[in-house]
């Protein structure tokens, strides 16, 4: 596969750890930088893997996935410090405005009350039927 393939994005780059052999042990003890060792295929492959991850870096995908994890995190730190933010400020509401909401303990007696005069008034209605 050439480079103009890899950029124009014809093929897709298929490749997996095992295809860099020149990071197993065997090839841990050869010198690439000297003259001699340049025909090794331990160096041929990791000169064609330098060469392969410098047209990977060069494409627009490895920038555009960059660029939208960033997005996508950015957005949801927005959205969280919005979160945040908006719950400060109703719990700073209610507690600036704490004497216009009805206490709880007073609703309950007037449901008492009511309750009360509602049975007051069906003896009243049995009196009366009986």
């Amino acid at each position: 596969m050439s480079e103009s393939d890899l950029i124009a994005g014809s093929k897709p780059t298929n490749y997996s750890a095992n295809d860099w052999f020149y990071m197993k042990a065997k090839c841990g003890t050869v010198d690439c930088a000297t003259a001699n060792n340049a025909e090794n295929e331990c160096c041929k492959n990791k000169a064609a893997v330098q060469n392969l991850q410098a047209v990977t870096n060069n494409l627009g995908s490895t920038a555009t996935q960059y660029n939208d994890a960033k997005m996508l995190y950015n957005r949801e730190l927005l959205f969280t410090v919005n979160i945040l933010a908006g719950l400060v400020m109703i719990c700073y509401y209610i507690y600036v405005n704490q004497n216009v909401f009805p206490d709880p303990s007073a609703a309950i007696q007037k449901l008492g009350s009511v309750a009360n005069s509602a049975s007051t008034q069906l003896s009243a209605l049995k009196g009366v039927a009986k």
